[in-house]
């Protein structure tokens, strides 16, 4: 074993080994060419370093691509989800399979074009990167395509989502542009996606990189917002100016101190312009957009200069904000210098930048000539209401007198009399200091001489309910005692000063009055009631290592010894000590259990108790105090030993006295100078420090003041309640309205869809071919029911049920039995064999197939959930229908005749079929969306809150003021009619807002049929002609009625606060019946339909789209709810007139016990003076 040891080198480790000991060294690995699939990871690591990185390449393509509007979606900071979609010029279809490989582009050719790039793009890495590292989808549609195409991409290839599957793109409904989603990203690199800190940090860089691009890029349109939200953390029109966008990105404050900027010089061959801050606007840090050739770079070297030229107009430590757009010849810039382009080099940079760096200083200098500075006049008088408002003052304008006075007016005298100022109180008590924020600085000579800083520690302890009765007893006195004016004074007292550290004298003021007060007997007083009142439950100054108490007793031993002078002989001192220290490892149990005073029985002191957090007592008095805890201290009767005990721990807690500096006393030749001044310098820190604990720690009323612990406590538990209550109707409430689309795609098929097959109806029975189209349409249908997916209710009808008449299929839907229906038209198929056999060039496929339809009936529904669908399912339609006929066509392509029918008329090979669309209502004018659902809410809250305004009305009738009280069945008489009165004009006024916003109520629309499709530019017709204003008044009339007088009968039962929670019941309740169709919410909201809001928004659909009516029904509950409301009144007003003279019997029991003779109190938002006097 010795000799293994001995074999194996000793060197040390971070050592030179010599040349003798050193190992032999290992063998040289091979050289190998790494695979291709690590060289793409590595190439997209370096270019796609984070989601920002990713986002500004697709940004950029999507500019390149000639896009006027970017949408950005964005989830987990980019991480999770990563969507931007434009609407540019889009891909080919054949140009899908090589979009994602490494250097395919479109925008450079040779190496050469380097020198003249005028594009974002230009090595084709991009896409390949991020389809190396995260999963890509891109769905595009270019002008001359028939629909849109989407492509999955992985690893620089085309993929499929599901094994199997094929990888090609495939067709879907779409506009044109480019939609490309990235998913997980980093989801294959876990290393680099654990380095990332936090989703919030990477959205903000997001939301940084696109308010860059919004700024910039003009005349194109940004929004970016998270998944989810619906608000968006940018939204920039494309209309808007530069200035506008970065108002819009950067706050009013920046751009309305903008200068423009504009330096052009041929010599260096570049142009800049941009929006740069003046010298009013400062910020913390600068903020710097530049841009070179329109590509977002950063630049350390332009920042710093442009810095050094703001130096000189800018306060120290302020910064500037600047954008600059520079544009360089090509062939000065090479842009290929940086794997994500945030650099880029450009020839003659020196003095490019010194040409930018002039035109700024110029135009800073042309603006200086004033500054606009902030100040606030000091009021002297605390009773007035509001602050004096600011003004702005300019350095170069000397002061002048304000004009009423120059004018000899005198301005308006206050009716408030003038107080003396012996009278004001200058100083708020209730204010805090500014320097009881900040934390304490220490000198050099502090920290050297400091004590080690108290840590404190938090341990889990129960709290004890002290049920002594000595301790009650004790608690019962202090109460007695209590001096009221006392308390008054030192609760809302400011602290002044301290006047003599060596007496404990400080300054307070109290009100109008300056008192000097003892605050070493105050603060006796003080912790002897914290000790008192927190009894049992101290916390513990410990002390590491032990202190031992025979050593701090002879201490204190020694210390009487000397005060006492000549009797000090007379008493043995070391029995002294010994007795002490026995009786106190006696009394251990007791003080470690009611002190929290650990003494151990080899007599070491480990712990003294804790009073109060951030104040440590002065531990030169530890010795004194253990001291006296033997001939000072009751131990013989336990409400004595208490009593004593803690005045004893009070006295200790009492800040020291302190003595006069040495440079302050008689000189003292004994002492050298630099004795003296060292002791200057510790009794300097303890004044400090004294002042400190006085001020902040022991004077103020804080929250944990014991006087404040029975009100506290009831606050705290009160709060716990009422968090809990409301958190539990949170729940319950709001349940109401998310729930409403809780697994709402398993009840799409709710929602009924008509396909009816009229293929090879007469009088095209007879042609010899077989009807192909009709049966194929289908079939998918048939497919799409049995494929367990959630779809729509699609119901295959022959053409027989309806006559093989389209006009009734119309009908049905008007008539609301179905949402929708696609008509495959008698002559679908037939066309299409007469074009082949013809070569008719004229056929146009949408001949083949009808869409009919209404939005107006609930847009929500059908542009949320039926629409995608059903055009999914028409290109479906297409695709299938397209490739049968085709493969039919191709057997009949040996015939030349037939080859070149086809060839002049290609439409009847692809698409072959489409679809005609018939909106039958559609949703407009679009200032209809508030008249049929948001706008409803503030009917509710209407109808809500105008019982606040007018009970105070109502209750003029009671009000003793020389006239007889209203009878009661008179009251409510008048109260039901007044409020009745009152809704039909508010709802007047409330359906003029529509008619304002060009309702048009009177537009007589050439419309005379029910299945004919209206013209959306002329509007829909009206259902009620002339008077469909009045029958939309009436139905906001009794919708007010069935909604206020239900929200007036809880308001008198319930009062406040009940209230407001009722009103987010009414609301949300009403609002999840109503604006969402009850058919695909849960069966739980069928109650929905008897709910007053169904009704008002059904009707007022009917009347401003001339849908189907049920207004009949609808007035019909409306009118029943005001009814059964109606019947409630009565009984609600009893219920609140015996409250109110239950509430006025108590005010008056209350006023004849404090011997007053009047009251003044507030009930229900009414201020009533109740009379008590005899």
């Amino acid at each position: 074993m010795a000799d293994e040891m001995e074999l194996t080198p000793q060197s040390p480790r971070g050592t030179k080994r010599k040349g003798d000991d050193s190992l032999p060294l290992p063998a040289p690995r091979r050289i190998k060419a790494l695979s291709q699939d690590v060289v793409n990871k590595i190439a997209a690591g370096e270019i796609i370093v984070a989601p920002v990185n990713a986002l500004k390449e697709l940004i950029e393509n999507a500019v390149d691509a000639g896009s006027t509007a970017l949408e950005v979606l964005v989830k987990d900071g980019g991480l999770k989800l990563l969507q931007i979609t434009d609407n540019g010029h889009g891909i080919d279809k054949e140009d899908l399979p090589i979009l994602c490989e490494r250097f395919t582009t479109s925008k450079l050719k040779a190496f050469e074009d380097l020198t003249s790039i005028g594009t974002y793009g230009f090595r084709g890495e991009a896409l390949a990167s991020i389809s190396h590292i995260a999963h890509l989808k891109v769905t595009t549609r270019t002008k001359e395509s028939s629909c849109a195409w989407e492509a999955h991409f992985a690893d620089g290839k085309l993929s499929s989502t599901k094994p199997g599957q094929s990888a090609e793109p495939k067709p879907k409904a779409g506009r044109q542009g480019t939609i490309i989603t990235v998913e997980d990203m980093f989801y294959n690199v876990p290393s680099r996606r654990r380095a990332f800190r936090s989703a919030s940090e990477e959205y903000a860089k997001i939301l940084e990189l696109v308010g860059k691009y919004a700024v910039h890029c003009a005349g194109v349109g940004f929004s970016c917002r998270k998944a989810g939200e619906n608000s968006a953390g940018v939204t920039v029109p494309a209309s808007a100016t530069v200035k506008d966008r970065i108002r819009q990105i950067h706050g009013s404050a920046v751009a309305n101190e903008l200068l423009s900027l504009n330096v052009e010089d041929d010599r260096w061959g570049f142009k800049c312009h941009g929006w740069v801050s003046n010298a009013n606007h400062t910020i913390k840090r600068t903020q710097m957009l530049l841009f070179i050739n329109h590509r977002s770079v950063e630049s350390s070297v332009i920042k710093k200069s442009v810095e050094q030229t703001y130096a000189t107009f800018l306060p120290k430590g302020a910064h500037a904000f600047f954008y600059l757009s520079l544009e360089i010849e090509p062939q000065r810039v090479d842009v290929n210098v940086h794997p994500t382009k945030r650099e880029v080099h450009f020839l003659n940079e020196d003095e490019i930048i010194a040409v930018i760096c002039d035109s700024i200083r110029e135009s800073l200098s042309k603006v200086d000539t004033s500054r606009s500075f902030m100040t606030q006049s000091l009021l002297s008088n605390p009773k007035v209401p509001f602050a004096t408002p600011m003004k702005q003052i300019s350095p170069s304008v000397p002061a002048t007198v304000d004009a009423s006075d120059r004018s000899g007016s005198k301005a308006p005298q206050s009716v408030t009399k003038k107080r003396n100022d012996n009278h004001l109180v200058r100083t708020d008590a209730s204010a805090r200091k500014i320097t009881s924020m900040l934390q304490p600085q220490k000198s050099v000579e502090e920290i050297a001489m400091d004590e080690e800083e108290m840590e404190y520690e938090l341990a889990e302890k129960e709290p004890i309910a002290c049920r002594l009765t000595s301790v009650k007893d004790l608690r019962a006195e202090v109460r007695d005692a209590m001096h009221n004016e006392l308390t008054d004074i030192i609760s809302t007292h400011t602290f002044v000063g301290i006047v003599d550290e060596q007496k404990r004298i400080a300054a307070i003021q109290g009100g109008v009055k300056l008192f000097l007060v003892d605050y070493g007997m105050l603060c006796n007083e003080y912790f002897y009631q914290v000790g008192l009142t927190d009894f049992a439950n101290y916390g513990s100054i410990r002390f590491n290592p032990p202190l031992s108490l025979h050593d701090l007793l002879k201490v204190a031993a020694e210390q009487e010894k000397t005060n006492a002078g000549d009797a000090a002989d007379e008493v043995d001192w070391d029995e002294v000590v010994e007795v002490v220290k026995e009786q106190l490892i006696s009394k251990a149990a007791l003080l470690g259990e009611y002190f929290s005073m650990e003494i151990t029985p080899e007599g070491d002191l480990c712990s003294i108790p804790l009073l109060m957090k951030e104040y440590t007592p002065s531990m030169a008095k530890l010795p004194q105090f253990l001291l006296r805890l033997g001939p000072h201290v009751n131990w013989n009767e336990e409400k004595g030993c208490f009593q004593t005990l803690l005045r004893e721990i009070a006295s200790f807690y009492v800040p020291e006295s302190l003595p006069l500096p040495p440079s302050a006393q008689k000189s003292d030749d004994s002492k050298d100078k630099g004795t003296v001044a060292d002791e200057d310098i510790e009794i300097a820190i303890r004044r400090k420090k004294l002042l400190r604990a006085i001020e902040y720690t022991i004077f103020p009323a804080w929250f944990w003041h014991p006087d404040l612990r029975q009100v506290r406590n009831r606050a705290v538990v009160k709060w716990i309640i009422t968090t809990a209550f409301l958190m539990a109707f949170i729940l319950a409430v709001l349940s109401l309205y998310w729930a409403v689309f809780f697994k709402v795609e398993n009840r799409l098929s709710h929602l009924l869809v008509y396909v009816v097959d009229m293929d090879g109806a007469a009088p095209y029975d007879n042609t010899g071919n077989a009807p192909f189209v009709g049966p194929t349409i289908t079939q998918l249908v048939q497919q799409q029911l049995s494929s367990g997916q959630p779809t729509l209710g699609w119901g295959v009808r022959p053409g027989s049920d309806f006559n093989n008449d389209p006009i009734q299929v119309r009908q049905a839907v008007y008539n609301w039995d179905a949402w929708a229906a696609i008509i495959i038209n008698p002559n679908a198929s037939a066309l299409l064999y007469s074009a082949i056999a013809n070569g008719n060039a004229s056929y146009d496929p949408l001949g083949a197939c009808q869409l009919i339809y209404q939005d107006a009936r609930d847009d929500t529904n059908w542009f949320d959930f039926m629409f995608p669908i059903i055009s999914q399912f028409m290109t479906q339609a297409q695709s299938m229908v397209g490739q049968q006929w085709a493969q039919m066509a191709m057997q009949r392509a040996s015939d030349p005749a037939v080859l070149s029918n086809i060839q002049n008329a290609p439409q009847a090979i692809n698409p072959a079929i489409g679809f005609s669309e018939f909106n039958l209502r559609p949703f407009y004018p679009y200032t209809g969306i508030p008249a049929v659902s948001i706008g409803l809410i503030y009917l509710i809250i209407i109808s809500f809150f105008s019982f606040s305004f007018y009970m105070p009305i109502h209750m003029q009738y009671l009000k003793p003021e020389n006239h007889p009280p209203l009878k009661f069945p008179q009251l409510i008489i008048w109260r039901w009619c007044a409020t009745i009165s009152a809704y039909f004009m508010l709802s007047l006024a409330y359906s003029f807002v529509s008619m304002a916003f060009q309702i048009n109520f009177w537009h007589t629309n050439s419309i005379t049929s029910e299945t004919q499709v209206t013209n959306m530019m002329e509007g829909n017709p009206v259902a009620y002609g002339s008077g469909t204003f009045v029958v939309y008044w009436m139905l906001n009339f009794f919708g007010m009625i069935a909604l206020g007088l239900a929200c007036e009968n809880v308001a008198m039962v319930v009062g406040m606060p009940w209230m407001g929670l009722f009103l987010i019941f009414w609301v949300i309740s009403n609002v999840s019946t109503s604006f969402y169709d009850i058919e695909i919410a849960p069966g739980f909201y069928r109650w929905g339909y008897a709910w007053p809001l169904h009704s008002i928004v059904e009707g007022s659909r009917s009347i401003l789209f001339d849908l189907h009516s049920r207004i009949g029904l609808d007035f019909g509950i409306l009118i029943a709810w005001g009814a059964v409301n109606t019947l409630f009144f009565p009984i609600c007003c009893w219920f609140m007139s015996k409250f109110l003279w239950h509430m006025k019997l108590l005010l008056c029991a209350n006023v004849k016990q404090d011997g007053r003779h009047s009251i003044t109190s507030m009930s229900t938002g009414l201020w009533t003076k109740i009379d008590t006097s005899p």
